[in-house]
């Protein structure tokens, strides 16, 4: 008895931590973050590699300004990191997701469909997804698409995610 309590104690300080929060998977997951509240993923930007060293890496930007990083290659910091953004700057960042109305756009501008009439091989690619009043949304933008002035925008909102949270203490 003394010992299932020992392991009770030691697996419950251990699913607190941010880590075990996010390694979860599945429902158990998500209500685990929504019974938190404050933890609700609300952006995310995943950068891919390139033909040649692009950075690859994630950022998930949590409700309560939280950010994690997770370096894959050609960065500074591989693995994961933590960060934190202002509730000024998370509404900053919403602000210009609005601004272009990411809800309404394209769910992908990748070569091969007809919003991108125009693309350029070996560049690398954004996904971003924005979670806002019980809604989701991901796009992924091959920076290789031309001819649609959505493309600089959807370009612009990455780099400002980037800029916002700083992701060059990781990355360069």
């Amino acid at each position: 008895m003394h010992r299932l309590f020992l392991i009770t104690i030691v697996l419950l300080s251990f699913a607190g931590s941010p880590d075990a929060v996010i390694a979860q998977s599945g429902r158990n997951a998500q209500s685990s973050l929504n019974h938190r509240g404050q933890r609700t993923a609300v952006i995310t930007l995943q950068r891919t590699v390139c033909y040649g060293t692009c950075p690859e890496y994630k950022l998930t930007i949590f409700a309560d300004g939280r950010v994690l990083y997770e370096g894959i290659s050609y960065v500074k910091k591989e693995g994961k990191a933590w960060g934190r953004i202002t509730r000024r700057q998370l509404e900053t960042l919403i602000l210009e997701f609005n601004k272009i109305n990411y809800f309404s756009l394209a769910d992908s501008y990748t070569p091969g469909t007809k919003v991108c009439p125009q693309s350029m091989t070996d560049m690398p690619a954004a996904t971003t997804s924005l979670t806002r009043n019980g809604k989701s949304k991901t796009i992924v933008h091959y920076h290789g698409c031309r001819g649609l002035s959505v493309m600089d925008q959807l370009t612009q909102l990455e780099n400002k995610i980037d800029e916002v949270v700083n992701v060059n203490k990781w990355v360069k």
